[in-house]
């Protein structure tokens, strides 16, 4: 059973005193003399030896031998002396003889022996303190007995640190970055994908398939809705246009084109035939004013179309070089009257009197250096050819806000 001090009530004993047998805790007692006495009996002694006479010298010493003190190790009257060779008990003084009055005895001065060691204990408190499972301050230092936490005692080794959200000491996953976001998403899921089996468990067993298949199944329902509807209210990128004027490209020959000047026409294809160009389909306009006539040929390892155009109201034919590039641009080197022409997708340069094959290398010059901005051409041939046609004459009515009748030849090639 544990005994605490006589004095210090709170304090735990650590020995008993050699005259009174009461215990007292280790500040209590003084073993400096090599006896174990605590401070009352210890004040009892020096008031004794103050007032008893001195005592009559004898002659022959006595022959009766000392009782040794108690060992300062005499924990708890359990008689631990732990001193074999009496290194912690000085001699004492003979006894004086029984005709005299007991006398108390001191015993003589002795030489200085080593001082025992005396480990610095603390007394352990009546009744240690019981963390509670989430009192993590109840785990340091000061919930074990000893410092407040952060202040060790001194000589004592520095107490450990529990991070929170770790009772092992070993960094915690929720304290690293982006732990916190994938703990709470992956609860979510756990509990989401519960529910979902909770509640769609019982239709896939009507329907005797996987209760995930099911699952699947109206998840990929949901996305399709979804998506159906961010494309039905998501606003068009495309101009919408009410009424596009239909153009009509027939086909027609030389015979069929009246008040042509038939000997500068044979002229002109001699030319564009000698520049490596091959015939590739004539055709007239029916919305265009009249008469118009398009003879078109094509050298595809340059990617250029080579025109002779007939005007409407003039009898004398035109030649003109094109190349279509891929974003729609059409790029032309005329040999009529006209200076620079550019409006957005048209760019149009004239060179009047110029001859076929001057008007075909300034043409070429004029793609190569289109080519080195980044300019891609497009595919070559008879339908590309009306297609591209096509849609540059409707870009330019669309932009002038003109019929097609009342197009001029000249402006939008």
């Amino acid at each position: 059973m544990e005994e605490f001090c006589t004095i210090h009530p709170k304090e735990g004993a650590v020995g008993k005193c050699s005259d009174c047998r009461k215990p007292h805790c280790l500040d209590c007692l003084d073993m400096d003399t090599g006896v174990v006495l605590c401070p009352s009996c210890k004040g009892k002694r020096a008031d004794g030896a103050a007032s008893a006479p001195a005592a009559p010298p004898t002659t022959a010493p006595s022959l009766v031998t000392p009782k040794p003190a108690a060992s300062p190790f005499d924990f708890k009257g359990k008689g631990l002396d732990d001193d074999p060779l009496g290194l912690m008990n000085a001699p004492t003084a003979p006894k004086p003889a029984p005709a005299a009055p007991p006398k108390p005895s001191f015993p003589a001065p002795a030489p200085p022996a080593p001082k025992p060691f005396v480990p610095d204990l603390k007394p352990l408190p009546s009744k240690p303190p019981t963390p509670s499972p989430l009192d993590l301050e109840g785990l340091g230092p000061k919930g074990m007995g000893g410092s407040p936490l952060g202040t060790p005692p001194a000589g004592s080794a520095p107490p450990l640190s529990y991070p929170l959200g770790s009772i092992s000491g070993l960094p915690s996953e929720k304290s690293k970055p982006g732990a916190k976001a994938y703990y709470l998403w992956k609860t979510w899921s756990k509990y989401l994908v519960r529910r979902a089996y909770e509640t769609f468990d019982p239709l896939a067993q009507k329907l005797r398939i996987p209760t995930f298949a099911v699952i699947a199944l109206i998840v990929a329902i949901g996305v399709g809705l979804v998506a159906g509807l961010g494309f039905l209210l998501r606003p068009s990128s495309v101009k919408l246009v009410g009424v596009l004027e239909p153009l009509h490209m027939v086909k027609v020959g030389t015979g069929q084109i009246h008040d042509l000047d038939v000997t500068s026409y044979m002229e002109l294809q001699g030319q564009v035939q000698n520049l490596g160009f091959s015939s590739l389909t004539q055709l007239t306009v029916a919305q265009l004013p009249s008469t118009n006539f398009f003879d078109v040929w094509v050298k595809e390892e340059v990617g250029t179309y080579g025109e002779i155009l007939k005007f409407p109201n003039q009898i004398t034919p035109r030649l003109s070089f094109v190349t279509v590039f891929a974003n729609g641009t059409w790029l032309a080197t005329d040999s009529w009257e006209g200076g620079k022409n550019h409006l957005g997708l048209l760019d149009a340069e004239c060179f009047p009197g110029t001859p076929p094959d001057q008007l075909y290398v300034k043409h070429v010059q004029r793609v190569e250096r289109m080519k080195k901005e980044g300019h891609q051409l497009a595919l070559m041939g008879e339908n590309r050819y009306m297609a591209a046609l096509s849609d540059h004459l409707r870009w330019y009515l669309d932009a002038k806000d003109l019929p097609a009748y009342k197009a001029e030849f000249k402006s939008f090639h």
